[in-house]
């Protein structure tokens, strides 16, 4: 048996052998019961070990926090707070440990499996150096979700580990597909606005894209609009350059590492680390200091730029070691509700204030606030509003995203489509004809696998692509379906619009602390757990739905889970009161 983990390297499957892909072995569950096993073979369908891992990993990201400080100081002759280069690598760190320890662990697995002798594996030699990514978004997108990162990162893994039974296919080593081309977000009419109008921009509080509702009132809107705006294109004209030099000095450490994993990891850090923040760092900060933002601000305000925006990322770091406060504005779902939500844990730790939709817990950063995002939204339905409306998602078919929620493997993707099928298959023809799934045209680095096999299975006019929020369409649609914990239905229910939640608990698993908010939507039959009965509820109620939405113990659920997790305000100026100091 000959075993390999790229679908798109065709040279490294040999005939006459049994050629299986790493995917076949840890998802396709007719393997799995043919070899005798029982349940799945992917390491974090166990909870218990994925909480246990994900300990494990923050501890590793400490650790790598420390070394990558002292050493990033040193190579760019600075001196900056292990918060101020946080600040710059939380993301790509938090990733970059998290997608190679699930590697790791699949490989140990599929050894524990399988003796050596049983198995082969045929691998590529590419050309390390090209798989050095540009910036966080380039790694998190470009590689981890390519095939050839994946294969090349295996193979990594099996040499480090000393497997037996490997077999290079190739003399001369290959460029890794896709290689790196700088894509430009559109350049926003904003930007140009904001360059004219800088001299009265506000010097003291910056903020951008905090996603709030147009309908907002008029005051709120000129404050908002008076601040300033960096482009997330600013350091797209910057040369990739690569010093090698530079990468391997980057995992020096004073102390002894014996941990296999963590040396493995330590080695890899030179080929993944981006370039932004190592050889074009001080091209980085001229770009920025010759835009001349304000200097000293009181505060920063931040929502999903923290995460990819990488000029904004240097402007926050560059302020907060003066002494700028950083705030945290909530931007979506799942905060507050998903079990295992790395990226809150980690934004609440830079923040200084974090500003939730309503939800709070001990930690005294968190500020209840409001959902800004349907704030003065009206939607009217009427008796013509027919159907369902069903958002959609795609997720990248390679494993290791730990956040929760929503599916995060090949064997969670293939569930979540095969619910998707069985309950808009479960409707009733004259429901179906009226409904739609509504997708989302990704980028190139996200396949269209879910879509795909939705469509192969339902008349195309059943499907229409938009990047608005759902509840816009709700005029037309008598009936939301959200089917992950994100923020679609938050929104919807912040607005009380006829809205049923579709929850697998395998994918979409609730925190201890708030499951009696989600057993509210339960009992009100507002939340199911399978399409089956989500499906038949829908059947039999379908001509009754505004009364059954408009009953007591439905409105009365509604109101105490969006009070909680995305709460309405009659007093939308309760966020400048938040801020009103630093103004």
């Amino acid at each position: 048996m000959i075993f390999i983990s790229s679908s798109n390297r065709k040279i490294v499957s040999e005939r006459g052998k049994k050629n299986l892909n790493l995917s076949d072995i840890i998802f396709d569950n007719s393997f799995i019961k043919r070899n005798k096993k029982e349940g799945s073979n992917y390491h974090w369908n166990n909870n218990i070990k994925l909480k246990k891992d994900l300990n494990y990993i923050f501890k590793i990201y400490k650790k790598l926090l420390i070394v990558l400080t002292n050493n990033l100081n040193k190579i760019h002759r600075e001196n900056f707070s292990k918060k101020y280069w946080e600040t710059l690598l939380w993301r790509w760190l938090s990733r970059f440990i998290i997608y190679h320890y699930d590697r790791w662990e699949i490989i140990s697995s599929l050894k524990k499996r399988f003796n050596d002798k049983d198995v082969s594996f045929n691998f590529v030699k590419f050309q390390d150096e090209k798989f050095i990514p540009n910036s966080t978004d380039d790694w998190s997108t470009r590689c981890v979700m390519s095939d050839d990162w994946n294969h090349w990162t295996y193979s990594k893994i099996l040499i480090f580990k000393k497997f037996k039974n490997l077999k290079k296919v190739n003399q001369l080593e290959i460029k890794p597909s896709p290689e790196f081309r700088y894509r430009k977000n559109k350049k926003r009419f904003l930007t140009k606005i904001k360059i004219l109008l800088k001299p009265f921009l506000n010097k003291n509080i910056i903020s951008q894209n905090l996603l709030f509702s147009k309908k907002i009132p008029t005051p709120l809107k000129l404050f908002l609009n008076k601040m300033h705006y960096i482009d997330q294109n600013l350091f797209s004209n910057i040369n990739n350059q690569i010093d090698m030099n530079k990468r391997n000095y980057l995992k020096l450490t004073r102390k002894k590492i014996k941990n296999k994993f963590e040396i493995f990891l330590m080695e890899q850090l030179k080929y993944n680390f981006p370039t932004i923040f190592l050889e074009n760092y001080k091209n980085a900060i001229k770009k920025l200091n010759e835009c001349a933002f304000p200097s000293n601000p009181k505060l920063i305000i931040c929502g999903s730029d923290q995460e990819s925006n990488e000029p904004f990322k240097f402007f926050i770091a560059k302020n907060i070691i003066n002494g700028t406060k950083l705030y945290h504005l909530q931007h979506g779902g799942s905060y507050g509700t998903s079990d295992d939500y790395p990226i809150e844990k980690i934004q609440l730790k830079l923040s200084d204030r974090f500003l939730t939709w309503g939800w709070k817990n001990q930690n005294k950063k968190i500020i209840t606030s409001y959902c800004q995002k349907t704030h003065g939204v009206s939607i009217q339905q009427t008796k013509k509003s027919s159907g369902v409306i069903i958002p959609i998602f795609e997720w990248n078919l390679y494993p290791g995203d730990i956040q929760g929620g929503r599916p995060r493997n090949l064997d969670d993707i293939n569930l979540y489509t095969k619910n998707l099928i069985f309950f808009f298959s479960s409707l009733k023809p004259e429901i179906r004809k009226k409904s739609a799934f509504k997708f989302y045209k990704y980028k190139e680095h996200y396949p269209n696998y879910i879509l795909k096999k939705l469509m192969s299975k339902f008349d195309k006019k059943n499907f229409f692509s938009s990047h608005k929020s759902t509840y816009n369409f709700l005029e037309k649609f008598k009936i939301n379906i959200e089917t992950v914990n994100s923020t679609g239905y938050l929104e919807t229910l912040n607005l009380n619009l006829p809205t049923i939640l579709i929850f697998d608990d395998q994918y979409c698993k609730i925190r201890k602390n708030v499951k009696n908010y989600f057993l509210l939507l339960e009992e009100a039959n507002i939340l199911f757990k399978s399409p089956k009965n989500a499906a038949k509820f829908i059947n039999k109620n379908y001509k009754f739905i505004d009364t059954w939405w408009k009953s007591e113990k439905v409105q009365k659920a509604i109101k105490t889970f969006s009070n909680k997790f995305a709460k309405k305000t009659n007093d939308p100026y309760t966020f400048l009161k938040n801020i009103k100091k630093y103004d």
